[in-house]
């Protein structure tokens, strides 16, 4: 009997009597039942041919979406190991950081979709008029922080507000307090505050390639030809 082969991460016995798994119990699956799928598809392949199937649009544009999308993920897979080897983080970058995580701070947040009324807004913020707050964030750490718009803003004293763009929407952002916490020695999570600063820096070089490669792309829409007429 010839040596097995590995085929499909498994060994396969070339008289076809049975397949044995590289871990677990032996399995009766002969290497027939295997092939078989393949070749159903080699052999259905003329038939396409002959109803010329490669040539019909909805077959075309399957093509053509699987090689964008292909080529889209192997693009973003290139860019995001650029910026794995291009982003460093400083010591004062981990300073900073730790520093933030002994408060805990609570935010409230009011949306508008015009400048106008964001500066209206503001202005009873700053005479100490009280106002429709439309969310309540907090008390949470600098680490806890999902939206990137509250880690610029975590800094500051409580009391102080920010006006941030997102889209279309400006936000109105109002440190409300603050309360102390305290955070592992530094020793034990330098590590682990060194990769999140890394990851956020990866995150934001991404988003404003990405940004960048939008405020680049035209769409060009071709004028369609007059009803009854072909295009020359």
């Amino acid at each position: 009997m010839d040596a097995p082969t590995r085929a499909w991460g498994i060994v396969v016995s070339r008289d076809e009597k049975d397949l044995h798994p590289l871990e677990g119990e032996r399995s009766s699956i002969p290497l027939a039942r295997l092939e078989r799928p393949a070749r159903r598809v080699s052999s259905a392949t003329p038939q396409a041919m002959r109803r010329k199937l490669p040539e019909k649009e909805r077959f075309v544009n399957t093509i053509r979406n699987f090689w964008e999308q292909t080529l889209i993920k192997a693009l973003m897979d290139e860019m995001t190991s650029e910026l794995e080897e291009g982003v460093f983080v400083t010591e004062p970058e981990i300073q900073h950081y730790y520093q933030q995580l002994g408060t805990k701070a609570s935010f409230q947040i009011a949306k508008t979709t015009d400048q106008a009324s964001m500066d209206q807004l503001l202005e009873k913020v700053k005479k100490g008029e009280i106002i429709n707050w439309e969310k309540q964030i907090g008390p949470v750490g600098y680490d806890e922080l999902t939206m990137g718009m509250l880690v610029a803003i975590f800094p500051l004293p409580v009391g102080e507000s920010r006006v941030v763009r997102e889209g279309e929407f400006y936000y109105l952002i109002h440190i409300s307090a603050k309360e102390p916490a305290s955070p592992p020695p530094l020793t034990e999570i330098r590590e682990e505050i060194k990769n999140q600063i890394k990851q956020t820096k990866q995150r934001i070089a991404f988003e404003q390639w990405l940004k960048e490669i939008r405020g680049k792309a035209r769409i060009e829409i071709q004028p369609q030809p007059p009803h009854g007429k072909a295009s020359v």
